[in-house]
């Protein structure tokens, strides 16, 4: 019995997470998968910013440290929350402009539910679709600063990037939990879903960025601060080799 509960609990937490309230979506274009983007010439630089709901801070505090070294990003690809941060910054790349918005962002402003008509799951997107909107000075993705292709699994190898870089904000997996509640049963199925993804997007880099994120609970928003330093602390320690990788490849 407490098995099969177990079960139930986490088949609707995966609902939650990744479905769509058919009557509240408001995005109902495209109908199918739109094309790749096309860009004019391959990228030098691709980041690819992974998931990690209250975590993609942590992206923010890397793309700072890469503001500071002058390192060129000529295409960002972003997941989940590396999606959030990396639409953000690629509208308007300044980290330290976006840093308070993003430390200020609730659960309950971005994300907004619903248990009745609800055909496709339980997490409707408008609230999403709005938050972005109200905070990109662009209409359409194409017309970003920097290039940004928002993706469910793929990484930045199709676009031909020279170098790829990702930053994986979901690498602290404990494979031997100690779980005393349901709460925490629904925690660990969001935990173990978004590190397997995380783990198979970074695959293919050239080199990953990990910040160090232990103990920093990844569905709370208590913690932005210590986040974002995380972030600027190992984007800072990785940066030698960032910088002879680029050397090596010719990237100035």
């Amino acid at each position: 019995m407490k098995v099969t509960l177990c079960f139930i609990q986490c088949f609707l937490l995966i609902l939650l997470l990744t479905g769509c309230s058919e009557k509240f979506m408001v995005i109902t274009d495209p109908t199918a998968m739109p094309p790749s983007r096309k860009m004019q010439h391959p990228p030098r630089v691709a980041i690819v910013l992974g998931g990690g709901a209250f975590r993609g801070i942590a992206h923010l505090g890397v793309l700072k440290v890469f503001e500071e070294e002058k390192i060129p990003i000529d295409l960002i690809v972003g997941t989940s929350a590396g999606s959030l941060i990396g639409a953000l910054y690629a509208d308007n790349p300044h980290a330290d402009s976006l840093f308070p918005l993003i430390n200020e962002t609730k659960s309950k402003d971005i994300f907004n539910f619903s248990l009745t008509y609800s055909k496709l799951g339980y997490v409707s997107g408008k609230k999403l679709q709005d938050f972005i909107l109200n905070h990109t000075s662009v209409k359409n993705i194409e017309d970003t600063k920097i290039p940004f292709v928002a993706l469910a699994a793929d990484v930045a190898r199709e676009y031909g990037a020279s170098l790829v870089i990702a930053v994986n904000v979901m690498n602290d997996f404990d494979t031997v939990p100690v779980i005393k509640n349901r709460k925490e049963v629904s925690k660990r199925v969001a935990h173990m879903t978004m590190h397997l993804l995380c783990q198979e997007r970074m695959n293919q880099a050239d080199l990953i960025i990990t910040p160090d994120l232990k103990g920093m609970p990844f569905l709370s928003d208590k913690y932005n601060q210590p986040m974002y330093d995380a972030g600027v602390n190992a984007a800072r320690d990785m940066m030698p080799k960032i910088k002879e990788l680029l050397k090596q490849k010719g990237i100035g």
